[in-house]
């Protein structure tokens, strides 16, 4: 077996934050096109979210509005084998 790197973790706004040089807060607001975010620092954000790959998780914007955009389904399984259990997202 062929030891490799482990991929990257996936760009957070805190990395964005980091590289933009910028709150945190200010990147939520920008990527949210919220307002209290000048035109250049937001400009700056956006363009960093692009070079960083960012894709928000909409897992945790789920846990955070505690309104889940997941559905699960439990599909019962054979005597013997167990149980399925399938989620599915909306994008």
């Amino acid at each position: 077996m062929q030891r490799g790197k482990n991929p990257p973790a996936p760009a957070t706004i805190k990395h964005i934050a980091i590289e933009s040089g910028v709150s945190i807060a200010s990147v939520s607001r920008a990527l949210n096109d919220e307002e209290g975010v000048g035109m250049e620092t937001r400009k700056r954000i956006l363009e960093t979210s692009k070079r960083l790959n960012y894709h928000p998780n909409l897992q945790a914007r789920g846990l955070v509005s505690k309104k889940p955009n997941a559905i699960g389904i439990i599909i019962p399984g054979r005597r013997n084998s167990r149980s399925q259990v399938h989620i599915i997202q909306r994008f």
